[in-house]
């Protein structure tokens, strides 16, 4: 048997390393060298990049096991060099990236919404440590948000104000909701039948004991509640006579 053999594309006479393997050949490996084989393979996937998309994709699509697996084989083998050429592609396609991540939020806001919401129960660590982060190198803006925020939706600020003070007095904390709060916001003042200015008042303050519970909630005109301030009502209408 000999060690070498002649290549039918570039006529050299080569060692049999130099060929692959090829089950249906007689000798058992191809007419053509490794360099001939490669230079080829090349030239038709420069020439015909649709066909090659399209046979890869096929592949992929009846081998996803086979394709998981080699994927993840190339990236363990590969880390830096892909996280390298990821950081290069988003630096030099930066406005491209975001025209194209902007449109696909705004064709597919529910899906966007559903996935973020379930990567952030899956992150709740890493959540929270971006935001901590964000707050801390804008300040300015978060300040700015929160006050927006506050503006907007007074109730939910007065319902964390409240069990604040009701947690350092350690009162005792009871659930009360946003609807809850809005629909004694909507009665007139208990103490004097007025419509106007509606605020909640705590009847035994909490200063005093009292707890943030629906119990111990009415509502009040801001002038009533700022003269009852931290009394019972006994004290306060006793004084007032």
């Amino acid at each position: 048997m000999t060690n070498s053999k002649t290549c039918n594309k570039c006529k050299q006479t080569l060692s049999l390393d130099n060929f692959g393997n090829h089950s249906y050949a007689s000798d058992g490996l191809r007419s053509w060298c490794k360099k001939c084989n490669h230079e080829a393979s090349k030239s038709y996937r420069k020439n015909n990049p649709e066909k090659v998309r399209e046979t890869k994709r096929n592949w992929a699509a009846k081998n996803k096991d086979k394709k998981a697996a080699s994927d993840k084989k190339y990236y363990e083998k590969n880390k830096e060099h892909i996280s390298e050429y990821q950081k290069k592609y988003r630096q030099d396609n930066y406005e491209r990236l975001q025209e194209g991540s902007k449109k696909y939020r705004l064709e597919n806001k529910e899906k966007k919404a559903a996935t973020d919401r379930a990567w952030a129960q899956a992150n709740k660590d890493k959540v929270n440590e971006n935001s901590r982060r964000y707050r801390q190198r804008h300040p300015e803006k978060q300040n700015e948000i929160h006050r927006n925020y506050n503006q907007r939706n007074p109730n939910v600020w007065r319902t964390i104000a409240q069990n604040r003070r009701t947690r350092k007095l350690e009162n005792g904390l009871f659930k009360v909701t946003i609807k809850d709060m809005n629909n004694i916001l909507t009665k007139p003042c208990a103490y004097c039948g007025s419509k106007k200015q509606i605020t909640l008042d705590h009847v035994i303050p909490i200063s005093r004991g009292g707890t943030h519970s629906i119990g111990n909630l009415l509502p009040a005109c801001k002038s009533c509640n700022s003269k009852k301030h931290a009394k019972f009502i006994t004290e306060w209408k006793k004084n007032a006579k």
